[in-house]
């Protein structure tokens, strides 16, 4: 990786931005639409005005801020990519999965946070208490570490 590689290059980025929408072009950097917001504005590029997009979806033709100049070469670091967010594969039961996915097209985005599943507490928990006895009141017990929950067969993975 090059030195230059690790600096955003302001002409690089002012043409991105009047090519691309934001919140797209932030995702190619693995970043958040603010976070390229205010890297935007350190760089005194301009952005596209309200309507932009829509003009040029619709092949009016649409005029692009200059680019001003400046006296002094702006140096930004790019900052490290956000890392991918989890798959529900690696640590869902095929059940949970498909109602992740249910959730997600539902509502366009995923709801669970890394580690509400895979917690390992929750893992353990889910193998000592698919094999747990029920008592008279029909929650189960065992003698094995577990998190200490008080729940029926029928609710097992819901209370996880």
């Amino acid at each position: 990786m090059g030195a230059d590689d690790r600096f955003w290059n302001r002409d690089e980025l002012y043409e991105e931005v009047w090519a691309t929408p934001m919140q797209t072009l932030a995702k190619k950097y693995g970043i958040s639409d603010v976070g390229l917001a205010k890297i935007r504005r350190k760089l005194l590029i301009p952005v596209p005005g309200r309507g932009y997009w829509a003009r040029k979806e619709a092949g009016q033709k649409v005029e692009l801020a200059p680019l001003p100049q400046i006296k002094e070469k702006i140096a930004l670091q790019k900052p490290q990519p956000r890392p991918e967010p989890p798959k529900p594969d690696n640590f869902a039961t095929p059940e949970e999965a498909a109602q992740l996915e249910q959730l997600e097209r539902a509502t366009g985005e995923f709801i669970l946070k890394h580690g509400s599943l895979s917690h390992p507490l929750i893992v353990q928990s889910r193998t000592v208490l698919k094999s747990a006895d029920a008592n008279d009141h029909k929650s189960l017990w065992t003698r094995e570490s577990c998190l200490d929950i008080r729940v029926s067969k029928d609710s097992v993975t819901t209370a996880l």
